[in-house]
């Protein structure tokens, strides 16, 4: 019996020596992975400061950048020296995309731990409002405005339309700092709902760019009907009645053409990589024709200053048009690209699928918009007016991802917005 004993205490000895040897080395694993742990969430808590070091840095170009587009520039190509920031450091970079895009690099370090981030700045337009009525605007009708809009006046009832119009607007009604919206906006059978109206933080300076003096060395080539155009050159008469094709030449190269009297009811083809400069100096008409295409609209500006205002009546243009003298829009018309105005009094009468994707800029005129047609960009004049009927009145979209092709003043001047972020 006692040797029984004896052998189940030496059992037992063994069972709690194998036990203690078990929870030794799992007392050992675990203190293993707790530090292991601890460790990993300090890597994990320098690694996230540092990203945010870096995110900082690039937040902070990115604002200096849209609030001083013109300062761009000097900041292309160029890595900033460590900026320090709490207990870390951030350095940035920019480039410029051929689509014109920026992109800002950031890196933050902090005891060594660093981390990368990349925001990407889009092109956008100078404008933030779908109608912007420097004086003032009147709306008769029903048309459909998704964006805000906008006056300096702070004069009693300078923005003026009735129920139905407000109800169709998507965006906010501002007017000039100060003034109280309910004074100078005026409903017709109707208030103000609560946060419909504001204010402008700041009065909008809005001025013509300077127009170009035309070129006067080029070869006088006489008049041309139709065919083809391979060279700069002086024309008394362009007349389109079938097809015109203007060759531009490699991307680096501009064709300049000016011409007294420019006439389309055929079709102008652009072919080449290059630009065309059009000048017109006094009369042009384009009736049930067309000049350029869609795909082509960055590569032809316009440029008029005939007694006479620009007229197009059921044609299509692609490329932005500067008239000196206003211009006379009719009939069922298509604009792709910006139209810049100095006329006093410039009328947009169109029906059918009319439409405009484009800044109109008119900061000397009345703008009368009669009719109907869809309005990608912004309208910018002295006044507007939209002379609707109540059915399928205009449809204007504000979109500033529309590029204005002049830059006078910062005004105009496209500016930047924020696109992507990306590691």
């Amino acid at each position: 019996m006692n040797q029984v004993f004896k052998g189940e205490k030496g059992s037992a000895l063994i069972t709690v020596l194998i036990v203690m040897g078990v929870l030794t080395v799992l007392g050992a694993a675990l203190l293993h992975y707790s530090l292991t742990d601890n460790l990993q969430v300090f890597n994990d808590e320098k690694r996230m400061q540092a990203h945010y070091l870096a995110r900082s840095g690039a937040e902070a170009v990115a604002d200096y950048i849209m609030k001083n587009p013109d300062g761009v520039d000097e900041l292309l190509g160029k890595k900033t020296e460590p900026v320090e920031l709490g207990e870390g450091t951030f350095q940035v970079e920019v480039t410029k995309r051929d689509n014109g895009e920026l992109l800002i690099e950031s890196t933050g370090d902090i005891d060594d731990f660093e981390r990368k981030v990349k925001l990407t700045l889009k092109p956008c337009s100078p404008f933030d409002a779908a109608l912007f009525g420097i004086d003032g605007i009147t709306i008769n009708g029903k048309p459909g405005i998704d964006g805000d809009i906008a006056t300096n006046s702070t004069e009693k009832n300078k923005i003026n339309m009735n129920k139905n119009a407000l109800d169709e607007i998507k965006g906010v009604i501002k007017v000039g700092p100060g003034a109280d919206p309910s004074n100078v906006i005026h409903i017709n059978g109707g208030s103000l709902p609560e946060g419909k109206a504001g204010n402008l933080d700041e009065i909008k300076n809005y001025s013509l760019p300077s127009f170009p003096e035309f070129p006067d060395d080029l070869v006088d080539r006489g008049s041309i009907e139709n065919g083809r155009i391979d060279n700069d050159g002086k024309y008394s008469d362009i007349i389109v009645g079938n097809l015109l094709t203007i060759y531009t030449g490699p991307a680096d190269e501009e064709r300049n053409i000016r011409v007294g009297k420019l006439k389309v009811n055929g079709n102008i083809v652009i072919e080449g990589e290059g630009k065309l400069n059009l000048y017109v100096d006094q009369e042009f008409d384009l009736n049930k024709g067309s000049i350029n295409n869609e795909d082509n609209v960055d590569a032809l500006i316009m440029y008029y200053k005939g007694q006479n205002k620009l007229k197009i009546t059921d044609g299509e243009f692609y490329g932005s048009i500067y008239t000196a003298t206003g211009f006379l829009f009719s009939g069922n018309v298509i604009i792709v690209g910006n139209i810049i105005s100095g006329g006093i009094d410039d009328k947009f009468q169109c029906t059918g699928s009319s439409s405009v994707k484009g800044n109109i800029y008119a900061p000397n005129a009345i703008i009368n918009l009669n009719g109907n047609a869809n309005i990608i960009g912004a309208v910018i004049a002295k006044q507007i007016k939209l002379n609707g009927t109540g059915n399928n009145d205009y449809k204007i979209e504000y979109n500033n991802d529309i590029l204005f092709p002049f830059s006078d003043d910062s005004s105009t001047r496209n500016t930047y917005r924020i696109d992507v972020w990306s590691d």
